[in-house]
């Protein structure tokens, strides 16, 4: 055998980690790493409701430490369930995850419709109020081929409807701009946020009238609905620690 294969082998060997006792712990004599031992987690349930979450942990049946788990509210559409760091890896074990179901329908805050696609929507994706059955009103009087036009100074719109073509006489309707409205944007256990929209509406030459609403509030929403969500949570099941 040549000189350099066995230089070559006898480097090789020594790059073969030893393993060492020292101090009741096991280390690898490569780089010191320490030996941990095998600790398996198990794959975390998922769920898509704030009830389930609270009948996996009134029912534990996996006999999970509740004392020990820390249930964190990570935004409006997000929970998870994970226990202390525990073991030598001083890891969490991720115990739950509940995500908002996203075949659920939502607002398409933002985005020009058409005045019927929106007050199918307003119908359907909102809790009902005064506000939204003005809107729902104000969008259903449009008609530009009754010769509706539009004024818009930034903040409201005044629409002049005109009763007949041959009388030329019109009617002036003009929305605030500015609406209170609670749309479905959260698990629904909890009550639904309140707050502020902005109602837009202009004429599009070949689509007709469009109508959009905009998010008035700063996402001020987001930091409510993670407090109600938290505070469902902890009267449904007050043995737990939760955090938002």
């Amino acid at each position: 055998m040549e000189a350099a294969t066995v230089d070559k082998i006898v480097a090789l060997q020594k790059q073969i980690p030893e393993v060492v006792t020292a101090a009741g712990q096991t280390f690898l004599t490569h780089d010191l790493h320490r030996v941990m031992e095998f600790d398996p987690r198990p794959e975390a349930f998922k769920l898509s409701t704030l009830t389930g979450l609270r009948d996996y942990l009134k029912a534990n049946v996996e006999n999970v430490a509740l004392d020990k788990v820390i249930v964190h509210v990570n935004d409006y559409t997000s929970v998870t369930v994970e226990t202390a760091y525990e073991g030598e890896t001083k890891k969490r074990t991720y115990v739950l995850g509940v995500k908002l179901d996203q075949n659920l329908k939502t607002f398409q805050f933002g985005q020009w419709m058409s005045t019927d696609d929106f007050i199918l929507a307003a119908r359907t994706l909102f809790h009902g109020n005064g506000a939204m059955d003005e809107l729902v009103k104000y969008a259903s009087l449009v008609s530009v081929e009754d010769g509706t036009t539009l004024e818009d100074n930034g903040v409201s719109t005044t629409m002049r409807i005109k009763k007949s073509v041959t009388s030329g006489v019109t009617n002036e309707v003009t929305s605030t701009g500015f609406y209170t409205l609670i749309p479905f944007r959260t698990f629904r256990e909890i009550e639904q946020i309140e707050s502020l929209f902005l109602f837009r509406m202009k004429i599009v030459e070949g689509k007709g009238a469009q109508v959009a609403l905009f998010e008035a509030d700063g996402g001020s929403w987001r930091l409510e609905a993670v407090n109600r969500i938290k505070a469902w949570i902890t009267r449904e099941v007050p043995t737990v620690t939760v955090i938002a």
